[in-house]
């Protein structure tokens, strides 16, 4: 199953600041980005991942991932992640960690300082991680509901990321 997570927003930032502080973002996130003109609009794309890390790994950035990121003339930005989720079990968790990815960039890239409940997320996010798998995988894949309303309040004016599920 692969998993289309898509988001925009609009920013000022100039084309060349933008392109460098979304390669940087991209960067630290593990993906190996490179930086597309195409007329009118701009584009950063990447991938991240492996097969061995699909197989063995219960870190969400170890997976198979493509990335691109457009930028249009009028400073609108759309960003998609499509997450190969083969050999995997993705949860509810999980998914949040790849909206959250979207969000975050969002604000690095405006200036937005980190939010401070991001301790108390991970937090949340490793004690789902252990429930789900001293279950069985059956308990600890959501989210209080509490910390998706914090999540969700991250985007501002924007609407929340959104998730697709793909053959």
């Amino acid at each position: 199953m692969k998993y289309l997570v898509k988001y925009s927003y609009v920013t000022d930032v100039a084309v060349k600041d933008w392109v460098a502080k979304t390669q940087a973002y991209w960067q630290r996130q593990e993906f190996k980005c490179e930086e597309v003109n195409e007329g009118e609009v701009v584009k950063v794309t990447g991938s991240r991942g492996s097969m061995a890390g699909n197989f063995g790994s219960f870190d969400m950035k170890k997976l198979i991932c493509g990335l691109e990121v457009c930028r249009s003339s009028d400073g609108k930005v759309e960003v998609s992640l499509l997450v190969n989720g083969i050999l995997q079990d993705i949860t509810d968790i999980n998914l949040w960690d790849f909206k959250l990815e979207l969000i975050l960039y969002e604000r690095y890239v405006n200036d937005v300082a980190e939010p401070v409940f991001m301790r108390e997320y991970i937090a949340a996010r490793n004690r789902g991680s252990i429930l789900w798998s001293i279950s069985l995988f059956i308990l600890g894949r959501r989210l209080s509901k509490k910390m998706r309303t914090r999540l969700e309040e991250l985007c501002g004016d924007n609407e929340l990321p959104t998730v697709e599920r793909r053959r």
